[in-house]
């Protein structure tokens, strides 16, 4: 007989900024984002294994933070909580999304982000994103 194991992708609460932290915690980050209703969590059998941030301003939005525990990591859930998080920026108009990192890039390039500059920063042209292979895979 076949497990089906259940997967969540909901927006964070404030009951979960302590399972956040551990997780950020866990993978070596920081998190120092609040939980205003721009934060999702994934959850796996009702556990939080992953959470990200998005900060969404009139001409600008940012993906500030994004972590999945270790023993999650590389089975496509980041993946899952990232393409979440486009979605998310993608019903309130966002047409570009940037993100900082020195350390996962080839991550967000899989997803279809572009480095435009050399201080690490890389940007998403969110309507491209739904145009190209990259939504799909």
């Amino acid at each position: 007989m076949e497990v089906i194991t259940l997967m969540v992708i909901r927006k964070a609460i404030e009951e979960d900024v302590n399972s956040i932290e551990s997780i950020f915690d866990l993978c070596g980050l920081d998190f120092d984002t609040p939980i205003d209703g721009n934060c999702m969590v994934i959850e796996l059998e009702k556990r939080i294994i992953g959470a990200g941030c998005i900060k969404i301003t009139e001409n600008r939005s940012e993906i500030t933070s994004i972590a999945v525990l270790p023993e999650f990591q590389h089975k496509g859930f980041g993946d899952g909580l990232l393409r979440a998080l486009i979605n998310f920026a993608d019903r309130r108009s966002v047409k570009l999304i940037n993100v900082k990192t020195n350390c996962a890039k080839g991550f967000f390039k899989k997803i279809g982000f572009v480095t435009v500059a050399q201080n690490n920063e890389m940007v998403l042209d969110v309507d491209e994103f739904f145009k190209n292979t990259h939504c799909k895979n």
